[in-house]
């Protein structure tokens, strides 16, 4: 399987996907990121930006004009959840935004 940039857009809706999204993301879902939230799924990981909830300027990786998308993604093996702390977006006058993790030590 093979993985890249494919704009996916995990949105709100986590149906067929709950324990992989927490449905904490933005918008709609699109058909792009049905390949991700497989690959997810089947290595059982979640994507960690869906289990924290954010206003959209801790959401928003990109912008373009009034127009803000979701679209880098931290995946975590859901072993490893308990480590999560945050996952956000710093705020800025670029394009595309910083995307920050934060860790608990072991």
């Amino acid at each position: 399987m093979s993985m890249g940039d494919f704009n996916g857009h995990v949105g709100k809706w986590i149906e067929g996907y709950e324990g992989v999204h927490e449905g904490n993301g933005i918008g709609e879902r699109n058909v792009e990121v049905k390949m991700l939230l497989e690959f997810c799924d089947k290595k059982e990981f979640c994507v960690a930006n869906t289990w924290f909830r954010k206003g959209e300027k801790r959401k928003v990786m990109y912008s373009a004009g009034e127009n803000g998308i979701e679209v880098d993604f931290v995946l975590v093996g859901k072993g490893n959840k308990k480590y999560l702390r945050d996952v956000k977006v710093i705020p800025g006058e670029l394009q595309h935004m910083l995307v920050v993790t934060d860790l608990v030590r072991r």
